[in-house]
């Protein structure tokens, strides 16, 4: 029940003893057998997204370099309580935060090439976040890869609320 009442949307790194406290019961929690569907669900969600890595990373490579206002804050590399359900299903654990790094500063994950993470394990909002020039080339590409991105990406989401719901679930 403490691991319930951790994870919420105030949760942040920021606050460390609720934080490494959140980061231990998550670890204990997913030493459970009962987690292994999670796993699985967890599996199927990277695999989702690597499918739509190609599409974004198309359109990003000749919107992203032409922007003269660069989203990747350090703000955003921030995981969420929900990001955590996640890497910690995988088996996986959140990286270690640089409190001395501004919030407003380029985010530490991000290099000339772009983003150093995996985009499967990127915070969710990392992910998910398509400035307006970025969708419109999205959206004037072609088509039918833009169908399949869409279809994939409900897939996607679908999959990250079951996970959540059945973590849920299992912890209450």
């Amino acid at each position: 029940m403490e691991l319930l009442s951790l994870l919420n949307n105030n949760l942040s790194f920021k606050n460390r003893t609720d934080w490494d406290k959140t980061l231990l019961l998550l670890e204990e929690t997913f030493k459970s057998p009962e987690t292994l569907k999670l796993k699985g669900i967890a599996l199927s969600l990277v695999e989702a997204v690597r499918l739509m890595d190609g599409f974004i990373q198309e359109n990003t490579a000749v919107v992203c370099p032409e922007c003269v206002k660069v989203c990747c804050k350090n703000k955003h590399s921030y995981y969420d309580h929900e990001d955590l359900i996640f890497i910690y299903s995988l088996g996986k654990k959140a990286p270690r935060y640089e409190p001395e790094i501004d919030d407003d500063d380029a985010c530490r994950f991000i290099a000339a090439n772009g983003c150093t993470l995996e985009r499967a394990l990127r915070p969710f909002r990392c992910n998910w976040y398509f400035c307006g020039p970025l969708i419109k080339h999205m959206e004037e590409g072609p088509q039918k890869a833009y169908r399949r991105f869409i279809a994939i990406f409900h897939d996607t989401i679908d999959l990250r609320r079951r996970l959540l719901g059945d973590f849920f679930a299992l912890i209450k």
